[in-house]
């Protein structure tokens, strides 16, 4: 060995493990759980006033629902006078 050549220090394998996303896997998980904390502190504080909110949603979209169902069924009518 010559005095420029300087020894590289090798490491044992066993020193030498894969973090790669594993803070990242947890980062995301405690992101989760605080937001769905905070999502069901929001909801219980104006729960009184989603509820009505959420009442009209439900039937704005029954309302849709069986226009659709009706459009369907005219169409499907349409089609069997054609057929006979």
């Amino acid at each position: 060995m010559s005095n420029h050549e300087q020894p590289t220090p090798s490491h044992p394998k066993s020193d030498v493990r894969n973090t790669t996303g594993k803070n990242k896997q947890t980062l995301q998980d405690s992101v989760r759980t605080i937001f769905v904390v905070d999502l069901e502190e929001f909801c219980e504080k104006y729960y009184e006033k989603l509820l009505p909110i959420m009442a009209d949603k439900y039937e704005y979209e029954k309302r849709k629902k069986e226009k659709l169902e009706e459009v369907k069924a005219r169409l499907d009518f349409g089609n069997a006078r054609r057929r006979a």
